[in-house]
């Protein structure tokens, strides 16, 4: 049937749901240190019998053996880093990326380094609208930092601030809100050490600003961020049950009327789950300031999402074979249930993502292309009935100065998918080639990748697709001739 099934989408889909076993095999020498807690890759660095460094996941072999790991103070240390090491240089926050984006595990010889900055943490400079963070400062610091100054950032926040503002801007992180786009968008300038060791202060007004601020860490090492701040603000998040239909027909407008909009798509029952984010009112305001800075709740529970969520969760307890719902990742849906309307800051209403192992994607989508694409996703799970372990996720941005963003100059929809792993590291069987299936479908409507997380690069057109990508390439040989940035994968991924 795989076989059979697979010749609708393609070679690559097959291949790669052949190949995973054996890289699984050869990836994990002892199963059983797997767990289904949130492993990151400070787990190695903490061990003094640890020799190999693995991303949060545990999903693909190691990144780098325990001794290649650097942790410079600060940047004249990164200079003195870059400008000694003989191989190759990857760079590594939190371990949160999902492809071989920062290994240097296959690279040949013992003398590549991987630099971590989690010794190069905290606020450095502030202005009135901007404030200057060292580049291992981990976004939950960032935002807290501001907050207790009454500033914000003027974008939505991704869904994980486990991440370093130099891993979140080098991937692409991005929230939700077609008034904004991705944390990258709001750098105001980049302090960097270059492939050849100088530094850099690069302006927002630069002409190759677009290619430094994603630039999944091809261009050397960012070592600061200066980000433009705005007055600090209450927000509310009003939460609904709708179906496809209304989604089909008003989700582009929905995200036109508020600030931000995210959207749960339940393709089992056609039943969607909405949050609308916008500025709070005064009243609101008042009662979130009389409590004690919680959540607060403005609603009475609506049991609407409650069957569906349980249903959900039978099926993730069959195929993670966790029984006794001790894994996190029976909370990520569990959210949905007694849904109430709720008030706060928007990083206590937005950012909710519980890192528990898995296989993700997001691919964006042309805004435009958005009802074509949600009825074809929609014949395409009729026909296929998969078994997922959660509902599509939609997030619309505006456009994007990042080159390498999948909405540079363009307003897009992020449509993400998931596959929780089991006690033993394992996807679900089938569940890569569903994830590889559902790629393909969205590559055919211009979509593009989010380079964070899961991906099969030979599925997408991305020389054609991202108008930047020659001249980022050509910027890349410019600053680093030698290829020091560069691992067999990104070798690959830009050939």
């Amino acid at each position: 049937w795989g076989a059979l099934h697979s010749l609708r989408f393609g070679p690559h889909c097959y291949f790669v749901s052949m190949l995973r076993p054996l890289l699984y095999l050869m990836s994990v020498a002892n199963p059983e240190e797997l767990s289904i807690s949130t492993p990151k890759f400070e787990d190695a660095e903490d061990s003094e019998q640890a020799s190999d460094v693995y991303n949060w996941s545990r999903r693909h072999e190691r990144i780098a053996r325990a001794d290649q790991l650097r942790y410079p103070a600060d940047e004249n240390a990164v200079v003195d880093l870059v400008k000694s090491a003989p191989g190759k240089i990857r760079t590594i926050g939190t371990g949160l990326t999902y492809e071989h984006i920062m290994s240097i595990a296959e690279e040949d010889g013992d003398s590549s380094v991987l630099i971590s900055l989690r010794d190069m943490s905290g606020l450095t400079l502030l202005t009135d609208n901007t404030a200057t963070f060292l580049g291992g400062t981990k976004l939950l610091s960032v935002f807290e930092t501001l907050q207790s100054m009454d500033r914000m950032l003027p974008c939505s926040p991704g869904v994980i601030a486990e991440q370093t503002i130099a891993g979140a801007i080098a991937t692409g992180t991005h929230g939700q809100g077609l008034y904004q786009c991705s944390i990258a968008d709001v750098i105001d300038s980049l302090r960097i050490v270059l492939p050849d060791g100088s530094l850099f202060d690069c302006p927002h007004d630069h002409p190759s600003f677009g290619g430094f601020i994603t630039s999944l860490g091809c261009l050397g090492v960012v070592v600061a961020v200066t980000v433009r701040t705005v007055p600090f603000k209450l927000f509310t998040c009003m939460k609904s049950t709708t179906n496809y239909t209304d989604l089909h027909e008003n989700f582009i407008t929905r995200n036109k009327e508020s600030e931000f909009v995210k959207a749960w798509w339940f393709p089992m029952t056609d039943e969607v789950h909405l949050w609308e984010v916008n500025p709070a009112n005064a009243e609101e305001q008042q009662k979130f300031k009389s409590g004690d800075g919680s959540l607060l709740a403005l609603s009475e529970p609506s049991t609407q999402m409650n069957s569906t969520v349980e249903l959900l969760q039978d099926r993730m307890e069959e195929h993670t074979k966790d029984f006794t719902h001790k894994g996190r990742q029976f909370e990520t849906v569990a959210r949905f249930k007694n849904a109430t309307h709720v008030c706060g800051t928007v990083y206590q209403i937005l950012c909710k993502g519980i890192p528990v192992p898995q296989v993700n994607l997001e691919i964006a989508v042309p805004l435009r292309l958005l009802p074509e694409v949600l009825e074809a996703l929609r014949l395409w799970y009729k026909e296929t009935n998969p078994a997922l372990h959660y509902p599509f996720i939609l997030r619309c941005t505006g456009a994007s100065k990042a080159w390498l963003s999948p909405a540079y100059d363009r307003q897009v929809c992020y449509i993400g998918s998931l596959f929780y792993m089991d006690t033993n590291g394992q996807v679900k069987e089938g569940g890569m080639d569903i994830m590889c299936q559902i790629q393909q479908l969205l590559a055919q409507y211009e979509g593009i990748p989010h380079f964070g997380k899961h991906f099969v690069k030979e599925l997408f057109d991305l020389p054609t697709l991202l108008p930047k990508w020659t001249e980022f390439k050509q910027l890349r040989k410019r600053l680093d001739p030698s290829s020091k940035f560069e691992n067999k994968f990104l070798a690959q991924l830009f050939s």
